[in-house]
């Protein structure tokens, strides 16, 4: 679901093209504030004013760096990274039809799609030529890892969830069904049951204290007993582990380069000359 609003949030932000008048000015490039008046208006009226004015004029602000980087760069064939880009929208919306369609149900065109596009084609050229020049030291990725075990260690478990105590004894008891046969008849969280009861990687605090003790004494391949949590029983089979560096690297490398990029993309606004003429309420 966040993703879902992410990628809506983006959409509804534009790229602005009038000249009729402005709200802040990056550099060279104009923030025109017709069109940023509009996209504000159509983020009101579907989010309830949840994002304020300086949330949409920062992501404008976003885009106008990020596409003066590449300007500096010489980087313009965008070409490839515009169809992976549409291709995984559309995929997510579940073809190019439905995604037109959400479009047209919440007073948004195909324009406003296709400059989304190229934000996005934008930001992953721009990542993909810093980060080919980044070269990460075994050291880096070990102290990346212990410092954030929490982030990178995860369980791969599977989960019958019931409402009380005395049900998921007697589903126990009183059946001869394997436990992925169990989840599909008895769980009450529908949301997991709909994966087999599978969650592919749980990070120890996201439930509750009851439930990752009841973890951490499972070997893999074990089944707990019942475990009493605030509003529901549950019972847990440890499908695998990965607890350690050399099972966790390949996500370290990846979130330890986010974390320069990002670093890289404050640096570009910091140094960018950016005007705000207008004050902007909230």
């Amino acid at each position: 679901m966040k993703k879902y609003v992410v990628i809506l949030m983006c959409l509804l932000l534009s790229g602005c093209n009038n000249k009729d008048g402005h709200v802040a000015k990056v550099d060279d490039v104009i923030i025109d504030e017709q069109n940023f008046s509009e996209n504000y208006e159509i983020v009101g009226k579907i989010y309830d004013k949840k994002y304020s004015k300086s949330d949409v004029l920062e992501t404008l602000v976003d885009r106008a760096v990020v596409a003066k980087e590449l300007k500096n760069r010489n980087i313009e064939d965008k070409t490839n990274y515009i169809e992976a880009v549409k291709k995984e929208i559309e995929d997510y919306f579940g073809g190019k039809k439905e995604m037109i369609n959400y479009l047209q149900k919440n007073n948004m065109t195909v324009k406003d799609y296709d400059d989304y596009i190229v934000a996005r084609a934008n930001l992953a050229m721009l990542k993909n030529d810093f980060i080919r020049n980044i070269e990460l030291t075994e050291q880096e990725l070990i102290d990346e890892y212990s410092e954030n075990k929490e982030k990178y260690d995860n369980y791969k478990i599977q989960i019958l969830v019931m409402d009380d105590k005395k049900s998921i004894t007697y589903a126990l008891q009183n059946s001869n069904k394997n436990f992925d046969e169990l989840i599909h008849l008895y769980s009450t969280d529908l949301e997991s049951a709909a994966n087999g009861g599978i969650i592919d990687k749980y990070h120890l605090g996201e439930k509750e204290d009851a439930f990752d003790e009841a973890l951490l004494n499972l070997k893999v391949g074990d089944i707990s007993s019942p475990i009493k949590l605030q509003n529901e029983y549950c019972i847990i089979k440890l499908i695998d582990s990965n607890l350690d560096f050399t099972k966790n690297k390949s996500n370290v490398i990846d979130s330890l380069l986010n974390k320069k990029f990002e670093a890289f993309l404050l640096e570009l606004k910091k140094n960018s000359k950016i005007k705000i003429y207008t004050e902007l309420d909230g």
